[in-house]
């Protein structure tokens, strides 16, 4: 079975000032090279990265991978949903899709298989896979691909897959990843300072 991942990096950043978040230093690598590593780690099948704003800066930044995936999105603006039908598009191929967000670095290789693994033994392809942590969801979510069409489909807005979560209960699967890391993105610079310092 192909599982592959769709990694969003589309975003404006707007809640981070001039500079972009997924460009920013975590440890020895940048936030999105971090996101990308754990992804290999996990061995994935395909890794698509979809960009947008600062699209020359990612690619430039993503350069030096293999076997990377980068797919343009020219209506970044308009929201996660444009980005995820551009995405969605390129993976015909795919027997199912883990979608991740890029601004969530401390999120493991091994949370990664933990949830891959999970969905293999649940019902793949014909499920929707999400963490959890303590009754919560997070991300990233993996679709099997019966779910292609409608995230293809998506309306225009930031709310993402949500809506096919919310209209598919039945097939809906979670696992308790045991991390908060599934809820960890960095949304503001004093955030993003607290977790790389270790505050």
């Amino acid at each position: 079975m192909r599982l592959g991942a769709m990694v969003l990096a589309a975003g404006l950043s707007r809640r981070f000032g001039d500079e972009n978040k997924l460009l920013q230093p975590v440890g020895d690598v940048s936030m999105l090279e971090s996101v990308i590593n754990a992804l290999y780690s996990a061995e994935v099948s395909s890794i698509y990265v979809v960009t947008g704003h600062q699209s020359i800066e990612i690619q430039k930044e993503l350069s030096h991978f293999r076997d990377l995936q980068l797919i343009y999105n020219p209506d970044y603006q308009k929201g996660m949903s444009s980005s995820i039908r551009k995405g969605i598009d390129q993976c015909e191929d795919l027997d199912a899709c883990m979608i991740c967000l890029a601004d969530m670095p401390f999120l493991t290789g091994q949370d990664y298989r933990n949830l891959m693994a999970n969905f293999y033994r649940e019902g793949a392809p014909d499920c929707i896979m999400i963490p959890t942590f303590r009754g919560r969801r997070g991300h990233p979510v993996i679709f099997g691909k019966q779910f292609f069409g409608a995230l293809s489909n998506l309306p225009e807005s930031d709310e993402g897959a949500r809506q096919i979560v919310r209209n598919n209960p039945a097939y809906v699967k979670e696992i308790d990843l045991g991390t908060e890391s599934i809820f960890l993105d960095v949304d503001f610079r004093t955030s993003f300072n607290s977790d790389n310092n270790g505050g």
